[in-house]
């Protein structure tokens, strides 16, 4: 068994991706905007950064992990950010790879 294989199995993981989620989705919650700095309303460069991660985590959620957490059942608020993030033009345009290229990258890295 490859430490890749560990890590995604392991609890721990699972706990901080979940604890990360809860509060994510808490703090989107109590945003009028849907963006993450300020009063939300304004697109910023934490969401730029946000964006890619958030894009992988899906990815391997559903591919590595066999969609062990749901986060559009469990956390909306993050789903929807999610959402916004993905439909926005700017990063649209700079997804060039497919989930096939994320989960090769991870099981590559990991």
């Amino acid at each position: 068994m490859s430490l890749f294989d560990c890590l995604c199995k392991s609890h721990v993981l699972t706990y901080v991706a979940i604890t990360s989620l809860r509060v994510h989705n808490w703090y989107n919650a109590h945003l009028p905007g849907p963006y993450l700095v300020g009063n939300g309303e304004q697109f910023t460069l934490l969401d730029c950064s946000m964006a890619p991660k958030l894009y992988a985590m899906d990815v391997c959620l559903k591919e590595i992990k066999d969609s062990a957490i749901d986060v559009s059942e469990k956390y909306p608020k993050v789903r929807k950010y999610m959402n916004d993030l993905f439909e926005r033009p700017s990063f649209a345009s700079t997804v060039e790879y497919g989930p096939e290229t994320v989960v090769w990258g991870w099981k590559s890295y990991h």
